[in-house]
């Protein structure tokens, strides 16, 4: 299999797939999650293996790393604003609602710079 066969193999999944977790969320069914995803990521898995050319190089590790830097950055700042935001709404209309979206986010916020922080410690004392 052709790198261009493998992506477009991957593209059809992830569609199929979040059409099929679309219709399962809509008929309250959650057991097509627990059985898509495996299904999903072992189709993923062999196809992967058929692919026959260089797929991976140190050139698109580089490029992982700083779209994952980019995306990072973005989310945190982004999440900062909306979080100050809906607090601020919160306190000023009384809205119960905004005052636990503006929390929830910052817990969210709060857990992905520790889950950074873990992956930082790891990866450093493995190099």
């Amino acid at each position: 299999m052709k790198t261009r066969s493998y992506r477009i193999l991957t593209a059809l999944v992830v569609i199929i797939l979040g059409a099929i977790l679309g219709i399962g969320a809509a008929r309250g069914n959650e057991m097509v999650p627990i059985v898509a995803f495996p299904i999903a990521l072992l189709v993923l898995i062999g196809a992967k293996s058929k692919v026959r050319e260089v797929y991976e190089d140190e050139r698109n590790y580089h490029i992982a790393r700083r779209a994952a830097h980019w995306a990072f950055t973005v989310f945190s700042i982004t999440s900062a604003i909306v979080l100050n935001i809906l607090l601020a709404l919160g306190n000023r209309t009384g809205t119960l609602a905004f005052t636990i979206a503006g929390i929830t986010l910052s817990l969210a916020l709060v857990f992905l710079f520790l889950a950074y922080l873990v992956a930082y410690f790891l990866i450093s004392r493995r190099s």
